[in-house]
Formats: structure tokens, C-alpha cells, sequence
């Protein structure tokens, strides 16, 4: 029944040409008759989106336990190979990739289809711990380039509205007041 979902999806992903699964209103009643029709069962919005969600976890599960290095795959059951201390550490943090010890994820083709690129991964992610922006962007390639140099950014003559949230010369503006003049 789940394949018949990502179908229906699928369908309707390909007949409005935008990615990813956050469909209308009328797109989800075509898909709720398309799926009763299908299976003979009715369910609601809330319960086909739930059952796509799922999907959508475990999908991300797959592409970040996929992404690990030093594990295996087993070329016949499609399933990853780890030693069992390394998928209890990994389990410990990634609870959602349990049913790949012993299953490889059910309908990889339809899943990437609707999932791959909307599903935050984590592939991409910066933080300040990892180094600057800049280093990153520029990696060695700009070597005579020297990121610690100061750098001098001329003032510019445009001035800026004085408004309450300003903080005035020697005076300190917490938190709180802050917000209270956002407000």
C-alpha cells in the first residue's frame, strides 16, 4: 500500500511539475479517491501524510547511513554491514536507521524520486566549529590569498535612521528592551 502512495505521488508530483510532497487541497482529495479506488480502503489527508512522512524519515535515514564511511553493503540483500558495536554507537544518535541492520529501504527509486533534494540531510550544513565560510568556499585555491590579513571596509556615507532600538553612545541595551522595541 505504501508503494501505491508513492505512486499516486508521483503522479501528481509529474502532472504539476514541482518537487517534493506539500501538495493543495484538491491534490490531496485526488489522491485520497485515487488511493481508495486503488485499495479499497479510505483514509484520511492526515493519515496518507502521515504514512508519507514516515517514508520521508526513513528515506533520510538511508542517505545519511549510506553516507557513513567504512561500512559495507551486502550486493544481494541490498542491506549495510557494520560490526554490531559500530550500529549500537550509530543507533545511539541515529534511531530511525534500526530496520537497515537487517532491511535495505523499500523503494529506493520511488522514494528518491519524491524525497531526494527537500529532505535535509545534513550533507551541506556549516557551523562555526568546521572553520569560516570563506575557508570553506575557497578551500586551497586561492592560496596567495591571506584570510587572517585585516581587511579595511571604507565607511559608507549613507546614514541610518535613528530609531529607538539604537543603542546610545556609553549606554547598554539588554535583551528585553530590545524586544520590547521591536515590538
Amino acid at each position: 500500500m505504501r508503494k501505491i502512495l508513492l505512486d499516486l505521488c508521483i503522479e501528481q508530483v509529474q502532472l504539476s511539475g514541482k518537487p517534493g510532497v506539500n501538495f493543495l487541497l484538491f491534490t490531496w482529495k485526488i489522491i485520497i479517491d485515487k488511493y481508495k479506488e486503488k485499495t479499497g480502503r479510505q483514509h484520511s489527508k492526515k493519515q496518507l501524510r502521515n504514512q508519507l512522512d514516515a517514508m520521508k524519515r526513513l528515506y533520510n535515514a538511508w542517505v545519511i547511513l549510506c553516507g557513513q564511511t567504512g561500512i559495507g553493503q551486502n550486493d544481494a540483500t541490498h542491506t549495510i554491514t557494520m560490526e554490531p558495536e559500530r550500529w549500537e554507537a550509530y543507533l545511539q544518535t541515529h534511531k530511525y536507521a534500526k530496520p537497515f541492520m537487517t532491511k535495505s529501504l523499500p523503494f529506493p527509486d520511488e522514494m528518491t524520486f519524491l524525497f531526494d533534494g527537500i529532505s535535509v540531510t545534513g550533507a551541506a550544513k556549516w557551523a562555526p566549529t568546521v572553520g569560516s565560510v570563506l575557508e570553506d568556499l575557497l578551500g586551497n585555491t586561492h592560496s596567495s590569498y591571506n584570510l587572517s590579513d585585516n581587511i579595511e571596509i571604507p565607511s559608507s556615507n549613507v546614514t541610518q535612521p535613528h530609531n529607538e532600538t539604537q543603542q546610545k553612545a556609553g549606554e547598554e541595551v539588554d535583551d528585553m528592551e530590545l524586544m520590547e522595541n521591536i515590538q
